[in-house]
């Protein structure tokens, strides 16, 4: 019951979502579903749980969080990288071009787009402090 209940409410969700951004650049269409997924599927974070309690209770982390993400992402036709961190995980939608961070841990302000400066910046930074090579 819960697969398909699960199943029925991504589709219904990939259906309303592609027809409201479909006029959208990139930013404004990340932003939207941010927003979209956020008041539709979470309710409460919870630093342990499974997926299956996102459909359940609407508790979520960064781990369910992102997976509920990149299956609408990749419904919704939006490539997307996940990056992962010692202890977070989060996407990076369209991560050849727009490089938008979405970030499903915050609801309010969970998607951001690097400018070329800042990532130039951190690149040199991360460079600086040996954490990368030159290549």
């Amino acid at each position: 019951y819960l697969a398909e209940f699960a199943q029925k409410k991504i589709q219904e969700s990939v259906i309303i979502l592609a027809e409201k951004i479909k006029d959208k650049n990139e930013a404004k269409k990340i932003k939207f579903i941010h927003q979209y997924v956020h008041q539709n599927f979470f309710k409460v974070y919870k630093l342990n749980n499974s997926l299956t309690e996102v459909f359940e209770q609407g508790y979520y982390n960064c781990v369910s969080g992102s997976a509920i993400f990149a299956i609408i992402l990749s419904k919704l036709n939006i490539p997307y990288q996940v990056v992962e961190a010692p202890s977070h995980v989060f996407l990076l939608a369209y991560p050849k071009t727009e490089k938008i961070l979405l970030e499903s841990t915050l609801p309010e302000k969970g998607s951001y787009q690097f400018s070329h400066s800042i990532i130039e910046r951190y690149i040199a930074d991360l460079y600086k402090s040996k954490l990368i090579s030159k290549e």
